[in-house]
């Protein structure tokens, strides 16, 4: 899987590409990117998000996964950037803030 993704973004001709991971920072993959985007919402958001994208999964079993994940409070001294997805945080703006940075 390693060498797919380093292969992959030797590909890539922008001035920067993206890797999304649910477990980035846990499995040691974020050490072979240049920075990291912690993107957070509030548990109650996040379960309720998963139960529209997974409805046999109850509340029990959605917080059991999530309880043996990082907290987006460890994972922060590993992130360079954050985004808040959830209202009333507007997304596009910090998606561009995000983007300027980058590419300075």
């Amino acid at each position: 899987m390693q060498a797919h993704s380093a292969s992959w973004f030797e590909k890539q001709s922008g001035p920067y590409a993206m890797k999304e991971a649910a477990l980035l920072i846990e499995s040691g993959a974020y050490l072979q990117l240049d920075h990291v985007i912690l993107v957070r919402a509030a548990q109650e958001t996040r379960i309720q998000r998963v139960m529209k994208r997974n409805p046999n999964w109850n509340v029990e079993e959605i917080r059991k996964r999530m309880n043996v994940q990082m907290s987006d409070e460890e994972k922060k001294p590993f992130c360079q950037f954050e985004i808040i997805n959830e209202e009333p945080h507007l997304l596009i703006p910090q998606v561009i803030r995000i983007h300027q940075q980058l590419c300075l």
